[in-house]
């Protein structure tokens, strides 16, 4: 994965594509910093898939995912499949 021409780590690279296989969308991707190849991704999709996926290489925080070697964040937003009636 390239973002702004950076090149995304391995952990990156490997999360990301596991996501988009298991139906999440990319909805954001930026360069944070480009000293360090720091990237920030926004995915939306079923969060209880998270559990399915392998998450090597990172610490968590609320709905975030931060690479250990670059300091990358990966974030996660719910898809709305909930229906409301008034």
């Amino acid at each position: 994965m390239i973002v702004d021409d950076c090149q995304a780590c391995e952990p990156v690279n490997r999360l990301v594509n596991e996501l988009l296989e298991k139906g999440f969308v990319i909805i954001e991707q930026r360069m944070e910093d480009y000293h360090f190849h720091q990237l920030y991704i926004k995915l939306q999709g079923n969060i209880d898939l998270l559990n399915l996926c392998r998450i090597d290489g990172f610490s968590s925080v609320e709905n975030k995912f931060i690479c250990e070697c670059h300091w990358s964040t990966i974030e996660f937003i719910t898809s709305r499949s909930d229906v409301y009636f008034c």
